[in-house]
């Protein structure tokens, strides 16, 4: 898996990529193990072939540049569900879904978590092709 976060491009290492399913999620993840670099994408267990909105159907988003800081910078989108003060704009498309795999595309708008220590920064566009596995969730790098 690799995405692009306004033109910077990042790379999901091999045991940093994968769909997964849990607790009624599904979920897409990709690590970066070198940069520290974590990307995750929610949306509900029963999603099939089909476009996803922010704002709808239960898609989440969330963007840490560098898991290693202790600094807490995210970028999300929404930044507060169910609230009129939440941001982030978007979707997800699921070209194709089985058992064993999911594919499709995606492009965000996501913000800075609002009470994180990047909660002045400027929002960012994220955008990738995904093709990944289905595994068991665990720890990434």
């Amino acid at each position: 898996m690799t995405w692009s976060v306004d033109g910077s491009s990042f790379v999901a290492s091999a045991n940093g990529r994968g769909a997964y399913r849990a607790s009624g999620l599904l979920g897409l993840s990709g690590s970066d193990c070198g940069r520290a670099a974590i990307l995750g994408i929610h949306i509900p267990d029963n999603a099939s072939v089909g476009t996803y909105r922010i704002g709808d159907a239960g898609l989440n988003v969330s963007w840490t540049p560098d898991n290693r800081t202790a600094t807490g910078e995210s970028w999300l989108a929404p930044t507060l569900p169910g609230s009129s003060l939440s941001r982030g704009a978007g979707s997800l498309t699921i070209s194709s879904i089985s058992q064993e795999w999911i594919a499709g595309t995606f492009a965000f708008e996501v913000f800075p978590f609002p009470f994180g220590a990047n909660r002045e920064a400027p929002s960012k566009n994220i955008q990738s092709r995904f093709e990944l596995s289905f595994r068991v969730p665990g720890a990434a790098c």
